[in-house]
C-alpha cells in the first residue's frame, strides 16, 4: 500500500523532530522499513524511548531544545529532508501561553533552520485543528478559512500559528508540504493523557459518550503520507489525512465491542459538560494527576464536524486503513499490554 518512491536516495540525510512521540516513532519505523540509512532525530534529556524498542540504536539521536534556534540549526545542518512532528498538546487553560510558544516558536526555529541550511524539503505535521471550525459550515476542507471563534481550542490556535510559520517559509523559498491529521488512533503509550486514553476508558467500562463527531485516522496512514509527500514533487500544499468521520458514540461503542465491554449509554450532555470539568479539576489538584476532562475537551467533543479527505483521495490516490481495523488491532494490543505491566504497543507496519 503506497510503496516508497525508490528514485529517492535511501542515503539522503533525514532529520525528525518529535521522534520519541506517538506519530514520530511510527514515522521513524517506516523510514527504516523503507530503507533510509542516514536518520537522526531530536530528543531531550527526559525523552522516553519506549515506543522505539528494537530500533532506537539505528537512529542518530541529537539532544536539542526546539526553542533554542542554535540547537535546532546545528541539528538541521546537512539534512536533505526534515520531518517536523514535535508539538506540545494540552487542553488546560493554564498551559495556553507555554503551548503557543512551544508550537509557534518551535516551528519557526525549524523553518528558519531549514531555510538557512538549504534543506531540500520540509514536511510539517499539523492538525485538522489548524484548519479552524466555522460557526455555520460543518464540513472542513483544506480551503476552509480560519475564523476566531469559541470552537477553536487553545491547541488549535497554537497549531494554526505554527502552520503560518511553515507557509511563511514557503513564501521565502522553502520546499514544503503539510499533513493535517484528524484524531490519530493506534497503539502507543497506554499511560498518560493521549489518544490511547480513549481505549483505556473503554476497557474501564466508562458509561458516558461524547455527543459530537470528528474524523479518525490510523497513525500509520499519517506517517506514510508524510514520507510519500517528502518523496513527491508536491510543494506548497496541505492535505487533510482522515480515514472516516464518526460520532464519538460510534467510536466509543466500537472500542467497547472490541474490548468485550458494554458500550457507553449515557450522553455527556450540557449539564454534565457544565459540572464535570470543575469537579474533576478539583480532584486533579488534590491527586496531582492530569484531569481526564477539561472545559475545552468537554466542549470540543460536543461539536459535530466532518473533515473532507477528497483531496488526498484524488491527488495522492490514497487508500486509508479503515477505523474498524485500527480499533480491532489496537484493542487487542491493549488487552495484551494489561497482562504485561502496560508495555507500550506498536502496530504492525503495512
Amino acid at each position: 500500500m503506497h510503496p516508497p518512491n525508490h528514485s529517492v536516495s535511501r542515503e539522503a540525510s533525514i532529520l525528525v523532530t518529535g521522534g520519541t512521540g506517538f506519530l514520530g516513532s511510527y514515522l521513524l519505523r517506516y523510514l527504516l522499513a523503507y530503507g533510509y540509512t542516514n536518520i537522526r532525530a531530536l530528543c531531550r534529556p527526559t525523552s522516553d524511548f519506549a515506543l522505539l524498542d528494537g530500533v532506537r540504536d539505528r537512529i542518530d539521536w541529537v539532544e536539542a531544545d526546539i526553542l533554542d534556534f542554535m540547537d535546532v540549526q546545528e541539528a538541521v545542518s546537512g539534512a536533505d529532508r526534515v520531518f517536523h512532528c514535535a508539538a506540545f498538546i494540552s487542553f488546560h487553560r493554564g498551559e495556553k501561553r507555554r503551548m503557543i510558544r512551544a508550537n509557534r516558536e518551535g516551528t519557526a526555529n525549524v523553518v528558519n533552520a531549514c531555510l538557512y541550511g538549504g534543506v531540500k524539503k520540509m514536511i510539517h505535521s499539523s492538525s485538522i485543528a489548524a484548519l479552524g471550525r466555522g460557526k455555520r459550515e460543518k464540513t472542513v476542507t483544506e480551503e476552509t478559512k480560519w475564523e476566531n471563534n469559541p470552537n477553536n481550542s487553545d491547541y488549535a490556535v497554537s497549531k494554526f500559528l505554527a502552520e503560518q510559520e511553515v507557509w511563511r517559509g514557503f513564501e521565502e523559498g522553502l520546499d514544503m508540504a503539510i499533513v493535517n491529521p484528524s484524531l490519530i488512533l493506534g497503539s502507543g503509550n497506554w499511560v498518560g493523557f493521549n489518544t490511547q486514553r480513549i481505549f483505556r476508558l473503554g476497557l474501564q467500562g466508562f458509561p458516558f459518550y461524547a455527543t459530537g463527531a470528528t474524523g479518525l485516522v490510523d497513525v500509520r496512514d499519517v506517517a506514510r503520507m508524510m514520507i510519500h509527500l517528502s518523496e513527491s514533487p508536491i510543494s506548497g500544499e496541505r492535505f487533510i489525512c482522515n480515514s472516516a468521520n464518526w460520532s464519538y458514540r460510534k467510536l466509543s461503542s466500537q472500542i467497547a465491542e472490541e474490548l468485550g465491554k458494554k458500550p457507553p449509554a449515557i450522553p455527556f450532555g450540557p449539564v454534565l459538560r457544565a459540572i464535570a470539568p470543575p469537579l474533576i479539576g478539583i480532584q486533579s489538584r488534590i491527586t496531582g494527576r492530569t484531569p481526564s476532562v477539561t472545559r475545552q475537551t468537554a466542549h470540543l467533543t460536543s461539536l459535530d464536524y466532518a473533515f473532507d479527505n477528497g483531496k488526498s483521495l484524488k491527488v495522492l490516490n490514497w487508500s486509508y486503513i479503515p477505523p474498524e481495523l485500527t480499533i480491532r488491532q489496537t484493542a487487542a494490543q491493549l488487552m495484551e499490554a494489561g497482562k504485561d505491566s502496560w508495555k507500550p504497543g506498536v502496530l504492525e507496519l503495512y
